[in-house]
């Protein structure tokens, strides 16, 4: 019986280790544009962070991005900026995915 509550207890608290991450948000970019895209990443408080001269049809390594709410901006070559707003959270990956057309659309997901 005892065993078996320590084996319980054990496992419970491996998996609230593992579920609960300390590490900061990461993000990248996938660029399904006919051009190379520049984005931006501003948070509401903090540094703006750059990811320029991504390819088409590549992706950007990942960058740490601040926790938090904020605007993502991405242009081309001719084109007005394109914004969104987006929540970033402790411990998730995202993928700015930067759509094809007329203008750049952006979509955020969680990896």
């Amino acid at each position: 019986m005892k065993l078996t509550l320590v084996s319980i207890l054990s496992v419970l608290l491996l998996l609230l280790a593992t579920g609960c991450s300390n590490e900061p948000p990461e993000a990248r970019v996938q660029n399904n544009n006919a051009e190379d895209v520049n984005v931006s990443i501003k948070p509401d408080a903090g540094n703006t962070l750059n990811v320029n001269g991504v390819k088409p049809g590549a992706r950007s390594g990942y960058v740490v991005v601040s926790e938090g709410s904020g605007t993502i901006s991405a242009s081309r070559s001719g084109t007005s900026p394109e914004d969104i707003r987006y929540t970033f959270e402790k411990g998730e990956t995202y993928l700015i995915t930067i759509s094809s057309g007329d203008k750049p659309t952006l979509s955020t997901a969680v990896e």
